[in-house]
C-alpha cells in the first residue's frame, strides 16, 4: 500500500484471509484501507461491516474514521455525520475532527463546525508539544478552516 500498489494490496490481504487467517480483524481493517485508497468506497465500507460482524468485540477507531470517510464519499452524508460524532470524540488526534467539521461545514451546520474547529485548537494550545508537532498538520487545517469562515 505504501507504494501505491492498491489492487496488488488488496490481492495479497485477500489470500491472507484464507485460512489460518480467515476473519482476522486486523486484515479485514487493512483490506478495507486498501479498497479505499483504490477509491472503492463501497468494498471499503462491506469489509468494514464483515469486520464488524465477525468481530463484534474489536475496536478501532482507524476503522470507526475509516468507516466515516466511506459513507461520507459514498454521498451517505447523514449517516457519515453520525459516525464522525461518534468517531470525534474518541478519535486519538484532531483528524476525526477536522474532518467532521469539514463535513459539517460542507452541510451548513456553520455553528457546529467552527465550535469544533475552536475545541480543536483550544485543545492543541493544552497539549503536550510532541501531540502538537504530531498533530501539526490537522492543527493547521483547522485554523485556516476557521480563518476561513469567520471572513
Amino acid at each position: 500500500m505504501q507504494a501505491g500498489l492498491y489492487e496488488d494490496a488488496i490481492e495479497l490481504f485477500q489470500e491472507s484471509l484464507t485460512g489460518i487467517g480467515e476473519g482476522d480483524p486486523d486484515t479485514l481493517l487493512k483490506l478495507a484501507q486498501a479498497y479505499f485508497a483504490n477509491q472503492d468506497y463501497q468494498k471499503s465500507l462491506q469489509t468494514l461491516d464483515q469486520l464488524i460482524e465477525i468481530n463484534p468485540q474489536y475496536n478501532s477507531t482507524d476503522g470507526h474514521l475509516l468507516y466515516a470517510r466511506s459513507l461520507e464519499e459514498l454521498g451517505r452524508k447523514e449517516k457519515a455525520l453520525e459516525e464522525y460524532k461518534v468517531v470525534a470524540e474518541t478519535f486519538p488526534g484532531e483528524e476525526a475532527r477536522v474532518r467532521y467539521a469539514l463535513l459539517l461545514q460542507d452541510q451548513e451546520q456553520f455553528a457546529q463546525a467552527k465550535a469544533l474547529l475552536k475545541q480543536v485548537i483550544e485543545r492543541s494550545k493544552l497539549a503536550p508539544k510532541f501531540y502538537q508537532k504530531k498533530e501539526k498538520h490537522w492543527i493547521n487545517k483547522a485554523k485556516k478552516l476557521l480563518q476561513q469562515m469567520e471572513i
